[in-house]
């Protein structure tokens, strides 16, 4: 009985499947994070004991364009700070982040080594956030984020969209976009009762 309910337990968490007069079976394992909060991803993979690295790809000043100007809700042409980092868990890629990020709520963001620290991390200490958007989408990936997140052909990506605010403004816009086939998002809440 113990270890039946051992392997009941097991199969709830995803860990094995069961098929009945068949056997069980390790499954293939999945990252697995939250969208119900902002959740620091080299924390999150520290936490399950295995190593974080990151790999920049681009960090710089720009231009805001049409779709930079409808995520921060800001003006035509202003200057904006972007970074483009591949995260890695024990080094596999398991997130692509391209993040906008105003100026006016981080000065000092493209003087931060995000090697060592996370966009996440430093931009948490900046100020408190008001509000958070999520908007998770499955969509296909380009030859570019196929590379980079070393994913086969038609894999799917798992795309979070994240917006941020404070003092009423939108501080940052991320684009966080996931192997679907080696990453979950999962969310447990208590709905409020009336």
């Amino acid at each position: 009985m113990t270890v039946n309910r051992a392997m009941c337990d097991l199969a709830l968490d995803g860990l094995i499947s069961r098929r009945p007069g068949v056997g069980s079976f390790v499954e293939e394992l999945k990252i697995r994070s939250t969208f119900l909060e902002i959740r620091n991803i080299r924390d999150e993979i520290k936490g399950r004991h295995h190593i974080h690295s990151s790999e920049i790809c681009e960090l710089g000043k720009e231009k805001a364009e049409k779709d930079t100007v409808a995520r921060l809700g800001i003006r035509p042409g202003q200057d904006v700070f972007r970074s483009i980092i591949i995260h890695k868990e024990n080094d596999i890629p398991i997130q692509l982040e391209d993040r906008i990020v105003n100026p006016n709520f981080a000065p000092d963001y493209l003087l931060q080594d995000f090697t060592q620290t996370t966009p996440n991390e430093y931009l948490m200490n900046q100020g408190p956030l008001d509000e958070i958007e999520h908007i998770i989408q499955s969509v296909s990936a380009d030859d570019l984020t196929r590379d980079l997140l070393s994913m086969e052909e038609g894999d799917p990506i798992l795309l979070l969209k994240r917006r941020t605010w404070s003092g009423g403004t939108v501080v940052t816009s991320a684009k966080l976009m996931h192997p679907g086939s080696r990453y979950t998002l999962e969310g447990r809440f208590k709905p409020k009762r009336s």
